[in-house]
């Protein structure tokens, strides 16, 4: 299982690779131009935030990218430790990239939408704190990665500061439920069903579908990327 898994993932980034990208970049650009379309002209303005609230289908779908991304990134440091196979390092290290990117447009949309809606651009609100601190988890490994060589000690103690990392998710994840927060509860991922009007959830979905794609993009990107630089895979 595990040679059939390697093999399918070498093919993905080599052989493979130009044929991958090109679907997922045309695949982007369409859903991109359908959520686009239905997001501006189709889905209403909100009643107290205005066209503002619009911004939730790059917030909500980011937020929920870099939280997955950030389960592959654990799911394949474990593996990584397990088969000693730097092929499962180069696949943490893309979703590193991709829960990294994702976290900071979270932050930064989070942030304005923020303002409009609780009149501060930031507040130690027990999510946002968890996901600064997945963030800040994610930038450390990142910069410790890029410029510190990339010898068998240092990609095993990342990969175990990663595994670590995913005590942080269900945080994140209950953390609006556990603690008093003012952020917003959960809409779409609830024991008792959506909670949000199918005029909005539709081109949410679609939204998530066009980033998820644009990601996974960048994802393979990397991971060829990283795969040319390292030898003896």
């Amino acid at each position: 299982m595990n040679r059939l898994l390697v093999s399918f993932i070498r093919r993905s980034i080599t052989k493979n690779y130009q044929i991958i990208f090109w679907i997922l970049l045309i695949l982007t650009s369409l859903l991109y131009v359908i959520a686009g379309v239905w997001i501006f002209i189709h889905t209403p303005d909100d009643y107290l935030q205005g066209g503002l609230v619009k911004i939730m289908y790059i917030h909500v779908p980011c937020a929920w990218i870099t939280l997955a991304s950030y389960v592959l990134l654990g799911f394949f440091s474990i593996i990584y430790l397990i088969y000693n196979n730097r092929l499962y390092s180069i696949l943490s290290d893309a979703a590193m990239v991709v829960s990294l990117n994702s976290s900071i447009i979270t932050i930064i949309t989070g942030a304005i939408w923020g303002k409009a809606a609780w009149g501060a651009w930031w507040v130690w609100d027990p999510r946002l704190t968890a996901v600064f601190v997945q963030l800040s988890l994610l930038l450390i490994c990142y910069i410790i990665k890029e410029y510190s060589g990339s010898s068998v000690i240092i990609t095993q103690s990342i990969a175990l500061i990663n595994i670590v990392g995913l005590i942080n998710v269900p945080i994140i994840k209950f953390a609006v439920n556990a603690w008093n927060s003012i952020h917003q509860d959960a809409s779409v991922f609830r024991a008792d069903g959506v909670k949000i009007h199918p005029d909005l959830f539709m081109p949410l979905i679609i939204s998530f579908i066009a980033i998820s794609c644009f990601y996974l993009m960048i994802g393979i990107a990397v991971a060829r990327n990283k795969y040319k630089e390292v030898k003896g895979l």
